[in-house]
């Protein structure tokens, strides 16, 4: 772990692979459709390599190339409502993630998730397994996908508090590459979906492996 120099005052989160382990029901969710159109099933380990970048992008590079945009368009419609019936099921918070929230907020900090999750899936799952940590969720629609940095700055000036007291806290390179884009700290979390060097490479400020570590920059 890199040691923390500064604290902050807002304490902003990517979901799928940070806040919540998500990956079976993502699998299930998107086989079911890839299925419904005839085509080839995924793996889990083929989804990991495909999540991040918002699930309309993940029916898209799931499906066969080629595949035309209206049949995408269909495939993703049906993906949203067959999530809803199976969110849930083996769907969970990252231990001790809860208690890290409730922490932060004894601390007088904001929080809040930007997710590349659709807007409406990003606070369902929020609602329904971490109801009421946070003060904003926000997900991909209402603000471009990451990396662009417009969602964040839109969830700092939200939440009022300057980008400089702002850290992000993510899985992916896309969340790495967000608070570069947005010049603010971002801290890459190993236990997630990407390795530990895609996190250095992609503009990390600081690594961290344990969920409590969080704690370490308030």
């Amino acid at each position: 772990m890199t040691t923390a120099r500064n604290t902050y005052d807002a304490f902003v989160f990517d979901l799928d692979g940070t806040l919540l382990h998500t990956l079976p029901d993502l699998l299930t969710t998107t086989n079911i459709c890839l299925e419904q159109f005839g085509f080839p099933t995924i793996t889990l380990e083929d989804i990991r390599l495909l999540v991040g970048d918002g699930q309309r992008r993940l029916v898209e590079t799931a499906s066969p190339k080629g595949t035309s945009p209206e049949t995408l368009d269909a495939m993703f419609e049906l993906w949203k409502a067959t999530y809803v019936d199976h969110l849930g099921e083996a769907t969970r918070p990252y231990a001790g993630i809860p208690e890290v929230l409730d922490e932060l907020h004894a601390r007088g900090k904001k929080t809040a998730v930007l997710s590349n999750k659709y807007d409406s899936g990003a606070k369902a799952v929020i609602e329904q397994f971490l109801p009421g940590k946070f003060d904003l969720v926000l997900g991909s629609g209402p603000v471009p996908r990451k990396p662009d940095p417009t969602g964040i700055r839109y969830v700092a000036e939200q939440l009022g508090v300057p980008l400089k007291r702002v850290a992000y806290f993510g899985d992916s390179n896309f969340d790495m590459r967000t608070a570069a884009n947005a010049q603010i700290f971002g801290v890459g979390v190993t236990w997630g979906y990407e390795d530990e060097q895609t996190l250095w490479d992609t503009g990390a400020s600081a690594v961290i492996h344990q969920v409590e570590d969080i704690l370490s920059f308030a």
